[in-house]
């Protein structure tokens, strides 16, 4: 919390502006995901919504935007070998069409050590300020 304290101008000033939208949708996925599974799911320390604080001299990452997660562990499983983390990607795949999970691997945007869940950039407008009203 204090480092967002101490970036309140850079996050009024800077996109996303609306990630408690972002947050909201990633976490009702999550919800399904661990609902489906039927086990507690955990998220890495540095795996869900990073403040823009976090990525000072470093590549931007969906994170910022608060609609990626990296899941390490689900109930007693810890998700460090291909096995593990193709049964869960395969589950959380079938949630919804929007959702991206990423490979065992080595390669680049592939994981070996947890499970990345994104939903992309999510947009959301407001009933309230929508010009189709």
């Amino acid at each position: 919390m204090l480092v967002d304290c101490r970036e309140a101008r850079l996050l009024l000033s800077q996109f996303p502006h609306y990630v408690p939208c972002a947050i909201v949708i990633l976490a009702r996925l999550l919800e399904d995901f661990r609902h489906e599974v039927g086990a507690p799911v955990f998220i890495a320390a540095n795996g869900g919504y990073r403040s823009p604080a976090h990525q000072i001299g470093g590549a931007k990452s969906i994170h910022a935007w608060g609609t990626a997660a990296n899941v390490y562990r689900i109930g007693d499983t810890f998700l460090t070998e291909a096995r593990s983390i193709e049964k869960y990607r395969a589950i959380a795949a079938l949630l919804s069409p929007a959702v991206c999970v990423r490979p065992f691997g080595s390669e680049a945007g592939e994981t070996n050590d947890h499970l990345h869940v994104d939903l992309g950039f999510v947009t959301v407008t407001p009933r309230e300020c929508s010009e189709a009203l």
